[in-house]
């Protein structure tokens, strides 16, 4: 099984027996967790997605990169994981965890990222337009990206776009590389 699927199947694991004890708001700032982990650290979700961990290894790496930061039913889902030879799903668990959420409760997790915390009127401007692309109610998180230099980007269902500096010098690269 590969790495996303297994992700999903953890994930609705995770939501199914976090909605039932009533800890679903806690899960969701251990998934906020987990980003910030992978997102500071990329090293940290390199060596997840390697698959090269030994057994040992890989709990060594939830107990100490991970565990602290989390409740105990997300951090003992981690454990299992890694228990599992399933490393390479935690830096993906996240994004599995926000499809299930998504679909269980038919509102689409749209994160907005800017250099500096986002204006109301960008934050409203954002969740009309995304409520009307998807067809949907939005759930909208903000997080702010200092290395996005300026502008936002803004993520769903693994789709991104991208009005930041950082990705319109990305562009323009890649546009003159093929020149």
């Amino acid at each position: 099984m590969s790495a996303p699927q297994t992700a999903i199947r953890y994930a609705q694991a995770l939501w199914e027996l976090a909605d039932a004890a009533g800890k679903l708001p806690l899960v969701r700032e251990d998934m906020a967790a987990i980003d910030r982990i992978n997102a500071s650290l990329p090293e940290i979700r390199e060596y997840c997605l390697s698959q090269s961990a030994s057994q040992k290894d890989a709990h060594q790496l939830v107990e100490s990169a991970f565990c602290p930061h989390l409740s105990q039913l997300t951090a003992d889902t981690l454990r299992l994981m890694a228990s599992n030879g399933r490393l390479a799903a935690v830096p993906l668990l996240t994004g599995a965890f926000a499809g299930v959420e998504e679909r269980r409760t038919g509102k689409v997790e749209v994160i907005l990222e800017s250099a500096r915390t986002a204006s109301p009127d960008l934050v409203a401007v954002v969740t009309r337009s995304m409520a009307e692309r998807t067809g949907q109610e939005i759930h909208l998180v903000q997080r702010v990206r200092p290395e996005l230099k300026g502008g936002f980007r803004v993520l769903w269902q693994n789709k991104v776009i991208d009005h930041s500096i950082q990705g319109r010098l990305r562009a323009l690269r890649s546009l003159l590389k093929s020149v």
